[in-house]
């Protein structure tokens, strides 16, 4: 299964290849034949990209080749897509315009930010403060340098997959690397925000809430809430890899391992729930 993300721009100058490509679609779907729809193209006009692919754990695969297609006169009013094929005889990959699809879900808003290099003792941070997307920061630590780092994070207008993770969901996101594999990362943190006005609204308390992650099913992260002001309350979670993710109540008030590690951190002196909070998530683990 494989997730696709094409980069692409417009021919600025007739005759010249375009290789610094400023716009990006990502499919939100992973299937076995990705597709990716890009709107809003002018008619009569070459338009340059290049195709980046992801599995369920967040590894990319970043296509250096620019491949181009022109629309048509009447193409003003369409869409053109681009699809990944595999050749049958070990060739290599393909790129080949296709009628454009329907997502299951569309990025509502994106931040992206590219690093040339990236080392352990300077971890890549990107810093968003769109109202939105949920995520305010992401970070990854890593254990030997690496370069081109991409990171790029979408809110989603829908669930991307076909279950849900609970009933009570507040945003779906997506977050995406490239250029840098798992075995390199040695922790990747994700910290959100979600409005006190919602939580209000769906009767949650501010320690209920908790971040998401999609692979082959939902699985809660081990949500911490650092802090809070006026309109917002703020959460941390780190999580093992990118991909969909989805900030919602906690289920049940948190798996027991999570309670584990609230306990923990809370003796150790690194924690931000107070012993109440703690005693909430146990009463509801319990049904209580």
């Amino acid at each position: 299964m494989a997730l696709l993300i094409p980069h692409w721009e417009a021919q600025r100058h007739s005759g010249t290849t375009n290789t610094s490509l400023g716009s990006s679609a990502t499919q939100t779907v992973f299937n076995s034949s990705p597709v990716v729809s890009l709107s809003g193209l002018t008619a009569s006009s070459t338009y340059y990209f290049n195709v980046t692919v992801c599995d369920f754990n967040g590894n990319c695969k970043y296509n250096t080749t620019v491949f181009s297609f022109t629309t048509s006169a009447a193409a003003a009013t369409t869409s053109s897509s681009s699809s990944s094929s595999s050749s049958s005889s070990g060739g290599g990959g393909g790129v080949a315009a296709v009628p454009a699809a329907t997502a299951a879900a569309t990025a509502v808003a994106s931040a992206a930010k590219v690093w040339s290099t990236v080392t352990p003792e300077a971890p890549a941070t990107i810093t968003i403060n769109k109202p939105t997307i949920a995520v305010s920061q992401v970070s990854i630590e890593v254990g030997t340098t690496v370069s081109n780092v991409e990171v790029s994070v979408k809110s989603l207008n829908k669930n991307p997959q076909a279950t849900q993770p609970v009933s009570k969901v507040y945003q779906y996101l997506e977050i995406t690397k490239s250029n840098i594999a798992n075995a390199d990362i040695k922790k990747a943190t994700v910290a959100f925000k979600v409005p006190k006005s919602w939580l209000s609204q769906n009767s949650l308390g501010e320690s209920d809430v908790t971040l998401y992650r999609y692979t082959t099913s939902w699985q809660p992260l081990a949500t911490t809430k650092t802090g809070s002001d006026q309109n917002n309350v703020m959460y941390q979670a780190n999580t093992p890899g990118f991909s969909a993710f989805a900030v919602g109540a906690s289920g049940g008030g948190g798996s027991a391992f999570e309670i584990i590690d609230a306990i923990r951190a809370f003796y150790d002196g690194t924690s931000t729930l107070t012993a109440f909070d703690i005693i909430d998530k146990i009463r509801a683990f319990y049904g209580g």
